[in-house]
């Protein structure tokens, strides 16, 4: 490894070592095994749903079983009483499992006949096979969360909805193991070269770094991976995604180690700007979670098995175009007192791409709301927003702001409060348009002085007004003519 390469590398190790991947915990993991178990031995394979609420303690949050989370053994037994429905003979086979403080990930094959309608597909009597990878993190004897990477996208294509990506027979099963024995190394130690080829191969970029991490017949267990499994294979679909995605970057949420195993829970991210699964680029933006175990021997990668979500990524690289919120927009409304302009300007909250905070100036303030209140005289001019993506292109938006009215001493009394709510869809690069309320009360609705209208206050009036705002693209400011000479 290259000297500064390893002293990054050791650097972000530290990092991430105060951040707790690298900590181990006292629990007992046979015990968390078993728990987990009971969840596809007797709720998935036997159909006996009660059981779900033994093992998933009331507030459990699920991720990957279906659109959005799960919470609790209700939602569980819902989706899993859907798929027994549609596959009767399911059947969950545990291949392997590693457990490390109070997580437990387990390597799973799934089988079974497909006899009735399944995520609106008619029952086609073809029998399918589908791998995943799921981690749990258990409490009290009770599973808390869990995460779970599957091939749904070879579900779909078993069923013949979504057309492979290449002709001839597809294997969605792991393949055989590796024959690749040797020294299983020290847990820790395995965790820091599972980080290395992170931070060096996938974040880095070192093309190099993964033939130092693995050994030369290494191979990738991963349906998507075609033809026979082997090293070259493996590296050749690993860079695939580094080709397709030229910033394509890692985050790894948990590690896992047991004997000569590590389990990783990564998301992904990257900006489409080659062709990838047969689709040119898009140059839009990615995000997809996944799970890898990486086995481990003589202090190089042996074996990896791989589950994402490789529909998610085929999805948002063939979606519809889809713009950003960030920026500065000019709002026009009609209203009760006349049109109303506004200008907005957005930016995110976090890195999901799915929440952005702004703050909303209205250019030709009226403090009375829309003459509800003529006795109002003074506020502010300032909206704080809040905007949520819900659907692509389609936000939900809340915002506030408060009217006063001046009395004796420095500061004016607050008088009302307005809250807005409302739903937009961004219409083009440059456009949106949406609908809105407008919500008033009276400053004597909020009795405890929150800023906010107390809990069951109704609103004096409420105003609806639809909108449209066009982005503003700041152009250069005029250049005086040269000076004639």
């Amino acid at each position: 490894m290259k000297p500064r390469i390893r002293i990054c590398f050791v650097l972000i190790l530290c990092t991430l070592a105060l951040g707790g991947l690298l900590q181990t915990a006292s629990a007992d993991t046979e015990a968390n095994k078993a728990v987990e178990r009971r969840v596809f031995e007797e709720i998935w394979n036997q159909g006996a749903l009660e059981v779900a609420d033994e093992v998933f303690a009331s507030d459990a949050v699920l991720h990957g079983l279906a659109a959005g989370d799960l919470a609790g053994p209700a939602a569980f037994k819902q989706v899993v009483a859907a798929y027994r429905a549609a596959i009767p003979d399911i059947h969950w086979t545990v291949d392997d499992q590693i457990a490390e403080g109070d997580t437990v990930v387990s390597r799973l094959t799934g089988t079974g006949t497909h006899q009735g309608e399944l995520m609106g597909i008619p029952a086609t009597g073809l029998k399918v096979a589908v791998t995943a990878i799921a981690t749990v993190r258990i409490a009290d004897g009770k599973i808390q969360e869990s995460w779970n990477s599957w091939d749904q996208m070879g579900l779909l294509q078993q069923l013949g909805v979504v057309q492979p990506a290449r002709p001839g027979p597809q294997n969605y099963l792991w393949d055989a193991p590796s024959d690749i024995v040797g020294d299983p190394g020290d847990p820790a130690l395995n965790k820091l070269l599972v980080l290395r080829v992170k931070s060096q191969f996938w974040n880095g970029k070192d093309i190099a770094g993964l033939d130092e991490t693995h050994h030369a017949n290494a191979i990738g267990h991963d349906p998507s991976i075609p033809g026979q499994p082997s090293y070259e294979t493996y590296k050749q679909s690993c860079l695939a995604y580094q080709l397709a995605f030229p910033d394509f970057h890692t985050t790894i949420h948990s590690l896992v180690a047991e004997g000569d195993k590590v389990a990783a829970r990564w998301t992904a991210t990257g900006t489409q700007r080659g062709a990838l699964m047969g689709v040119p680029a898009s140059g839009k933006q990615i995000t997809f979670d996944g799970s890898t175990i990486y086995r481990l021997a003589d202090g190089k990668v042996a074996e990896t098995w791989w589950a994402y979500d490789a529909l998610a990524v085929m999805q948002q690289i063939t979606s519809a175009a889809e713009w950003t919120p960030e920026g500065t927009w000019i709002v026009t409304a009609p209203s009760p007192m006349g049109p109303l302009t506004m200008v907005h300007v957005m930016y995110p909250l976090d890195s999901s791409g799915t929440r952005y905070g702004g703050v909303l100036w209205q250019v030709n303030p009226n403090p009375s709301f829309f003459g509800t209140f003529p006795e109002f005289t003074g506020g502010s001019q300032f909206w704080a927003t809040e905007s949520r993506r819900i659907a692509p292109n389609t936000y939900e938006t809340g915002m506030i702001v408060y009217s006063t009215q001046p009395v004796a001493g420095l500061l004016d009394q607050l008088a009302g409060i307005a809250i807005v709510t409302g739903t937009w869809t961004i219409t083009s690069s440059e456009t949106n348009e949406g609908q809105s309320t407008l919500s008033s009360y009276m400053a004597a609705q909020d009795a405890d002085g929150d800023g906010l209208p107390d809990e069951g206050q109704e609103p004096i009036a409420c105003t609806p007004f639809p909108f449209s705002s066009r982005r503003v693209r700041i152009r250069p400011a005029c250049v005086p003519p040269p000076t004639p000479q």
